[in-house]
């Protein structure tokens, strides 16, 4: 149907105009687990493929970023989200066979179009709309948040509406792939675990759990609590009146756009809940069983994300990502009214009213938000190349040393639209201390190391100390030149695999032998500062550090 086909025509749209390569949060994370895996000075594949990131093992994600790279030799970011995008048409085609098909059947007999509108109108508009704009352009969040809910409901559609060995095996399948896309999907488990139970399906049952306890069990085997998330304490210093709250805002924040808390959302939550609980007193579960687990799934997600989130703020029901679960909420309370009701032309008319003027609404209140963030983020990696800026990650120096590694290896590229060079910065270090005594007839050796993307780095020794150490220097700051130090063949131990990608390697250690004639004009004893700097091929300084030298006999004052 064309008027369905239209918001789904328009998001993507706007996906294709705003959409930019350019990582943000926890892209930086991904991107630092291809640059691990491909490293060969990194033996241990496995480890990395199913390590934590935070509360996840994002393992999925991780396999579909090693298929990018492995076809297209870098990681684009809007492809990425491109696919995690694509997704949504896998959930809104799941939805339209929600209602059971007896259902659609009494909708109307003599209207088909009837039983289709109720079933690809109302996701299409509430689905394909800008309210959950993290998930419309940002990569990571797109794909993990729209692929544990493609999963999820896959599998609880296979375990609930086909009773073949091959679906079985299928929804087991679906609910692996859930658990190791996100958190929540370790709830299909325990979903299809009850669903199994209740049929009294005690051979399938078996190997369900028999599954589920392996992959669950692997899942949390070394699992670690993100420090920087609340703990048990935490949640019980929120109390119970704020929590209520939140819960209620999270699962009622389709109802909020941009106020971050009031009443509505709270109202709206308790809307949905009080729908889900008439629906549960009228038998919708023996009716529809599909619909119910997929209910209880978005609950337990809920529940999870009151847990996890609520110690951090109210602020955090509201998040864009989150109001995917809200909508997906919401048409789930409809379906439960499409089966249960008896005027079901009055309930279709409605809810498809409501939901083309949710989407419209939801158009003109986000749009500003999705046409700016692209350049938002084009400007923030303008100005940090200009060193005014950090890059938008919780650690910023991780960040700029993933951007960097990556930028050398090639493994990702900055829209060449933004006119931004491959970060170039020297960078090195002074081996031993910081105080040197110049004995009469004999030389000083100064050594270090030095690395540059550019593959030729120089080290320049001037006297003076400059005013700030290991950071990017305009000039020399008056300072005067001594001369350059000699690279030769060699590496510090380690640096195969901390500097991997950047070239010479090799010939990384410099020396620079400092005589007496060289510090003229100076008479009798004396102490003096001389300073190293690393220097590109286009000019760029980073400071390696200052030592200072003592002439014989001249005592330490301490000054």
């Amino acid at each position: 149907m064309l008027l369905a086909a239209l918001p789904v025509l328009l998001y993507f749209l706007l996906f294709a105009r705003f959409a930019v390569n350019i990582p943000f949060g926890d892209d930086y994370a991904v991107l630092s687990f291809v640059l691990n895996f491909t490293n060969p000075h990194v033996p241990a594949k496995a480890p990395l493929l199913f390590s934590q990131h935070n509360e996840h093992r994002i393992v999925t994600l991780r396999m579909v970023l090693l298929l990018f790279y492995r076809a297209f030799h870098r990681i684009d970011f809007v492809l990425i989200a491109l696919l995690g995008n694509l997704g949504l048409l896998g959930i809104t085609a799941l939805f339209s066979r929600m209602p059971a098909p007896q259902t659609l059947a009494r909708a109307d007999p003599f209207s088909p179009s009837w039983a289709a509108a109720a079933v690809i109108l109302p996701p299409s508009y509430l689905i394909f709309q800008l309210q959950h704009y993290e998930i419309l352009n940002w990569a990571m969040c797109a794909f993990t948040n729209v692929f544990v809910l493609l999963f999820s409901f896959l599998s609880l559609y296979l375990l609930t509406r086909f009773d073949t060995v091959r679906a079985f095996v299928l929804a087991i399948g679906f609910s692996i792939l859930a658990a190791y896309t996100n958190g929540n999907g370790v709830f299909v488990f325990f979903i299809g675990f009850a669903v199994l139970l209740l049929r009294r399906k005690f051979r399938r049952l078996a190997w369900w759990a028999a599954c589920g306890l392996i992959y669950i069990g692997f899942y949390f085997q070394g699992f670690v609590r993100n420090p920087e998330h609340p703990d048990v304490a935490a949640l019980l210093k929120t109390g119970l009146p704020r929590l209520v709250e939140y819960a209620l805002s999270v699962i009622g924040s389709f109802a909020d756009f941009g106020q971050n808390g009031g009443p509505i959302p709270i109202l709206a939550g308790l809307v949905l809940l009080a729908g889900t609980a008439v629906a549960l007193k009228k038998g919708i579960s023996g009716k529809n069983a599909f619909l119910t687990s997929a209910l209880a799934f978005l609950l337990l997600s809920f529940t999870a994300n009151t847990v996890t989130r609520a110690p951090m703020g109210l602020a955090m029901a509201f998040m864009p990502r989150y109001k995917l679960l809200s909508i997906l909420m919401l048409l789930l309370v409809y379906f439960s009214a499409l089966e249960l009701a008896g005027r079901k032309k009055t309930v279709i008319l409605g809810f498809t009213a409501f939901a083309m003027l949710f989407s419209a609404y939801s158009l003109y209140a986000n749009y500003r938000t999705v046409r700016d963030r692209g350049p938002v983020l084009s400007m923030n990696m303008v100005e940090w190349s200009a060193h005014l800026a950090e890059l938008p990650y919780a650690n910023a120096a991780q960040a700029e040393a993933i951007l960097r590694t990556a930028s050398v290896r090639r493994v990702y590229r900055a829209p060449r639209a933004l006119n931004i060079l491959r970060p170039r910065f020297p960078f090195g270090g002074i081996d031993g201390g910081q105080t040197a005594e110049l004995e009469a007839g004999k030389d000083l050796l100064f050594s270090g190391w030095a690395l540059d993307d550019g593959g030729r780095p120089s080290v320049i020794v001037r006297r003076g100390t400059p005013m700030k150490e290991h950071e990017p220097a305009a000039r020399p700051y008056g300072s005067t030149f001594i001369g350059k130090a000699v690279f030769r063949p060699g590496s510090i131990p380690g640096a195969e695999t901390d500097f991997y990608g950047f070239p010479g390697t090799d010939r990384m250690i410099w020396e620079f032998r400092v005589k007496r004639g060289d510090l003229l004009p100076v008479e009798g004893n004396g102490k003096i500062e001389i300073s190293f700097f690393a220097r590109d091929e286009d000019g760029q300084e980073t400071v390696l550090g200052t030592r200072s030298i003592r002439y014989e006999g001249q005592k330490d004052t301490g000054k």
